[in-house]
């Protein structure tokens, strides 16, 4: 590490230092940098750091929009999937009946039912985890390209893969435990004459 010094008795003015390769200790040091200590702010100035306050009000404006925009098609699609394993459901009135007259419970029957809406879900979940990941990875390379922004924008990892497996698995669950318990309750005559 390389300080410079005015005389002994002023402080660094500016020191010289490579991150040290361990993610812990560089995300204390550029947490350290972003606050003030005894009135004194050390902030770190490298190109990533400039483009990053440069554009940081932009992106927490955007992080925020984009937050906003996701969980709306989240509910949409969540909507559209529901609508469509509670059709298929209904649909299928005459054989939950037959299946209610054979001695089968409500929870087998929305075991068939589900198994098979999870079926879907998880396609969907397939479906849905490579379209983001392809799209963020265009927009991240769109941005480095075009702008010459080198920070990575949007993040698809972990976390982001187990929401919309919990949104997809969610989803199914719900929708075919409300038409299931709804038709089994019926009794299994009304069910298989379609009342």
């Amino acid at each position: 590490m390389y300080a410079l010094l005015k005389d002994n008795t002023d402080p660094v003015r500016y020191a010289v230092a490579p991150l040290t390769g361990n993610n812990a200790k560089d995300l204390n040091l550029i947490k350290f940098s972003y606050e003030t200590h005894d009135g004194v702010m050390y902030s770190l100035r490298n190109e990533v750091s400039s483009s990053l306050n440069s554009l940081n009000s932009t992106i927490e404006n955007l992080s925020r929009l984009a937050f906003y925009v996701g969980i709306g098609f989240a509910v949409f699609a969540s909507l559209m999937i529901m609508n469509f394993i509670s059709t298929s459901i209904s649909n299928k009135k005459r054989e939950i009946g037959i299946l209610r007259a054979m001695g089968a419970r409500a929870s087998d029957v929305f075991g068939i039912f589900f198994n098979e809406s999870l079926i879907i879900s998880l396609i969907n979940f397939v479906l849905a985890a490579i379209a983001v990941f392809g799209f963020c990875m265009l927009l991240n390379s769109f941005l480095r390209r075009d702008f010459n922004i080198i920070l990575t924008l949007l993040h698809f990892g972990i976390r982001q893969l187990a929401l919309i497996l919990v949104v997809s698995v969610g989803t199914a669950f719900i929708a075919s435990l409300l038409p299931t318990t709804r038709i089994s309750n019926k009794k299994p005559i009304d069910a298989i004459n379609n009342n």
